[in-house]
Formats: structure tokens, C-alpha cells, sequence
């Protein structure tokens, strides 16, 4: 993947609801339908559950992470997942840390407002 080919650092699903060609999801619906799925399970009822996506690539099937907050403030990641098929990474090294990941989050009941919200008015 060619290094130039990022990301806003602020990116979040949303941001490639409808977007050019060059920064939207392939099939958002399929998308966001994996993401939620995977968020469910983690515990949707986890206070703080989260996404984070990846910034490399052109944005149609990017990466991300689900994490929380700790009792104590820290940060826990909970997987890795691909963009495409939205298995869990076997190998994470390359992809824990640095500015491969945006700024911004979305919460599990904003994942699940979207899902609800595209299915309902078959947006797929």
C-alpha cells in the first residue's frame, strides 16, 4: 500500500457515507453490518465500546479496532479486524500504534443507529 494513499486523521465510517469515488466505502451497508457485528460481540452493553478505523487506502473497506476505556482511564484494544470479511488480524504488530489510525471514534449505539438507520431505508 502506497504510504501516500491515507486517510483524513480525523476519518470516521461516516465520513465515507457518500463521498468520492476515491474516499467511499465499497458496500457500506455490508460494512457496517460487519463492524456492528463485530462490536455486538464485545458487549454491547460495555460502557465505552468503540471504533476506530485505519487511515491507509482509499477509505472502501478500511480497517479498524474496537476498544474501551479502562476503570482507570487507560485504553483497551479488543481486535483488530480486516475491512473486507471482518476477520480479526492474526498478526497486529504492524498495525497497533502510529498515525495509521484516526483521531475519532464512533460509539456502539452510533454503529448501531447507522445499521438500523441504512437497513431500514435499504441502503445497501
Amino acid at each position: 500500500m502506497k504510504k501516500d494513499n491515507k486517510l483524513p486523521e480525523e476519518v470516521m465510517i461516516l465520513d465515507l457515507m457518500g463521498q468520492t469515488a476515491s474516499q467511499a466505502l465499497r458496500k457500506p451497508f455490508k460494512y457496517v453490518a460487519g463492524v456492528y457485528q463485530n462490536m455486538v460481540v464485545h458487549g454491547w452493553q460495555t460502557p465505552g465500546l468503540r471504533v476506530r478505523i485505519g487511515r491507509e487506502g482509499t477509505g472502501a473497506q478500511p480497517y479498524y479496532r474496537i476498544e474501551r476505556d479502562e476503570p482507570d482511564g487507560s485504553e483497551n484494544i479488543l481486535g483488530f479486524y480486516h475491512g473486507e470479511g471482518h476477520t480479526r488480524f492474526d498478526d497486529t504488530f504492524k498495525i497497533q500504534n502510529g498515525r495509521t489510525w484516526s483521531s475519532r471514534t464512533m460509539t456502539f449505539k452510533a454503529v448501531q443507529n447507522l445499521h438500523d438507520t441504512m437497513k431500514a431505508t435499504g441502503k445497501s
